[in-house]
């Protein structure tokens, strides 16, 4: 008699085991499926912002080089104004 008890609560055990693991199973791969949406989201804001990033260097760099050419344009502009 005690042995049927002991093994209907066996039986009982195993069957809230599996249940449990179950749901575990269905809310890691719920918990997954949402982490893995954020970071999709994170990953189209990153690269966005390396795109902009790349086409500010760019235009940093036109920038710079018409600085330099300004910078030259004057020091010969200020050479001929002496020797004027």
């Amino acid at each position: 008699m005690n042995e049927d008890k002991v093994l209907q609560k066996l039986v009982e055990h195993d069957e809230r085991f599996n249940s449990l693991e179950k749901n575990l199973k269905q809310e890691i791969s719920n918990t997954k499926s949402e982490i893995l949406g954020h970071l999709d989201g994170a990953m189209v804001v990153l690269k966005k912002l390396d795109e902009e990033r790349v086409m500010q260097h760019a235009r940093v760099d036109r920038l710079e080089t018409k600085v330099e050419q300004h910078d030259k344009d004057i020091k010969d502009l200020k050479q001929n104004l002496k020797t004027a």
